[in-house]
């Protein structure tokens, strides 16, 4: 079933969904997709999360121009609105354990672009995600040439989506420590 979609996802978004901090690279991420905006237009940022105080986001964004909307923390059936409705996932981190919503992003079917910090080598390897890195330049390169791209979007979407099942349903993990603990 189709989730209702929110108001401000009226047009392509590349969607950022997480705690808007330093580490998750929030500002390079603002400053790459206000190059980008400068290069292609009908684009919309949604840097849904909460704020640690730790930035302006905000008013960094508004200084750009660019069009990025904060619509603030999502969970439950707004949060699956905004995978639903996004074209793509963002996350431009400098550091991850194991970042939950790439998965999340994948299982619906969304490409992801990501750092190699995000420690989801599989993604790259088989071309759900592109990689990207804190570069403001060499990200809005990589938005103008991969996020323009709707056959790339959906090819990387379907691989993603198969990588969650291949990989991350709850009994593929059992298997894996199953595995693990046979061994030990």
């Amino acid at each position: 079933k189709c989730p209702p979609k929110p108001a401000y996802m009226d047009k392509p978004c590349l969607l950022f969904l997480g705690r808007l901090t330093p580490k998750k690279g929030v500002s390079e991420l603002i400053q790459a997709f206000a190059k980008f905006s400068q290069r292609v237009s009908g684009w919309r940022l949604v840097l849904a999360g909460w704020e640690d105080g730790a930035g302006n986001y905000r008013s960094e964004a508004a200084a750009t121009g660019a069009d990025v909307v904060f619509p603030g923390p999502v969970f439950g059936k707004d949060k699956e609105a905004h995978y639903f409705h996004a074209n793509a996932f963002v996350l431009p981190s400098y550091s991850e354990g194991l970042p939950i919503t790439v998965l999340e992003a994948w299982a619906a079917g969304l490409p992801v672009f990501m750092s190699q910090e995000c420690n989801l080598e599989v993604g790259f390897k088989e071309g759900a995600a592109k990689e990207i890195t804190v570069n403001s330049d060499l990200m809005a390169e990589i938005f103008s040439v991969y996020l323009v791209n709707k056959e790339w979007r959906v090819r990387a979407g379907e691989k993603g989506k198969r990588l969650i099942e291949k990989f991350y349903t709850w009994s593929r993990v059992a298997e894996s420590w199953q595995r693990v603990y046979d061994f030990l």
